[in-house]
């Protein structure tokens, strides 16, 4: 089991489950609590959760040295969020919406599956 480290707000069962992607199956554990994911990303299986201070997941086929920087980068990990935030806080409307939503994050997907999904959602 792989872990990627991240500390800025984030929610990954409100980023998985917020509509913009359909290929995410939610898995609620009976003993321990903890919600895995299970999902394709870009020709991989993909089992992920959140736990504190970050992400524990693992993939096939690809190996977790390849893999993890194309999780990161499907997530948005390293996206600088805070200054993203400020940025868009001067809309009155979009200060609200970060207050309301504060964790989700826009998926950077495969262009086809994002269209789908755009036109699944319509």
């Amino acid at each position: 089991m792989a872990f990627i480290e991240h500390s800025d707000a984030f929610d990954l069962a409100a980023t998985l489950e917020s509509g913009q992607a359909f290929r995410w199956l939610r898995e609620d554990a009976q003993n321990d609590g903890t919600t895995w994911f299970e999902g394709v990303i870009f020709s991989n299986i993909v089992r992920i959760r959140q736990v504190t201070g970050g992400v524990e997941w693992d993939a096939s086929p690809d190996s977790e040295t390849s893999m993890a920087p194309i999780l990161r980068d499907y997530l948005r990990l390293d996206d600088d969020f805070p200054a993203i935030i400020s940025a868009l806080e001067i809309d009155d409307i979009l200060s609200g919406v970060f207050a309301e939503y504060t964790g989700i994050r826009i998926l950077r997907q495969e262009p086809w599956e994002c269209l789908v999904t755009f036109i699944c959602s319509a």
